[in-house]
């Protein structure tokens, strides 16, 4: 009986680290799909700063994995067909605009910034490549 109880205890231990680890990995996912969806609204109303923006958000905050590039790239196919369905019209440029302060504030206390997005050309601080 003892034997089984050895073999069975690192189960036990084992579990609740994978459940953490699978509550880590949903972390975040419903603001960076609302971010994809602002993406997506943006690219369809040509509102080409706010995708810049979107773009920079998800690079500075979000995890790079297949998990969260895969699920912002479905919610921005997703919101573009649906926008470009919609005959309604696009939200303002403005409120789209303070639609990604808002996410930008949710995703920072998420995620930490891994680095400031630069959309501007090479990063000036990165040491210049051997001959150049």
């Amino acid at each position: 009986m003892s034997r089984f109880f050895a073999c069975i205890l690192p189960l036990f231990l084992i579990a609740p680290a994978l459940a953490g680890s699978a509550d880590a990995e949903a972390l975040g996912e419903r603001e960076i799909e609302a971010l994809g969806r602002a993406n997506g609204q943006a690219l369809a109303c040509r509102y080409f700063e706010a995708s810049r923006t979107a773009k920079a958000l998800m690079t500075r905050f979000a995890p790079k994995t297949r998990r969260y590039g895969a699920l912002f790239e479905s919610s921005t196919n997703a919101a573009f067909a649906a926008q470009v369905a919609d005959t309604g019209g696009c939200p303002s440029e403005l409120a789209l605009g303070m639609q990604l302060t808002e996410l930008a504030a949710a995703l920072e206390p998420i995620f930490e910034a891994t680095e400031a997005p630069s959309t501007t050309g090479p990063n000036p601080e990165r040491e210049p490549e051997p001959g150049s």
